[in-house]
């Protein structure tokens, strides 16, 4: 089974992790959390989304890359 999971940056600077959802409509990209009895979907800043590469640092840290976006 694939694991994919992606991180993103609030506006307020905070980290955020679960599935990607992009708006290119209005050029803005969510990161969708599952809340344990709902999803709830966070703005995040777009030049903070990557996606797990599914590869973990010498430390056990997760290792992210940056996304392309259709509207660049």
């Amino acid at each position: 089974m694939n694991n994919y999971k992606f991180r993103g940056k609030t506006a307020a600077g905070t980290w955020v992790y679960g599935f990607y959802v992009q708006r290119t409509d209005k050029k803005e990209e969510y990161i969708c959390v599952f809340e344990p009895n709902y999803p709830s979907f966070i703005k995040v800043r777009p030049e903070t989304v990557g996606q797990w590469t599914g590869i973990k640092d010498n430390s056990g840290k997760e290792i992210y890359e940056g996304m392309y976006r259709d509207w660049e």
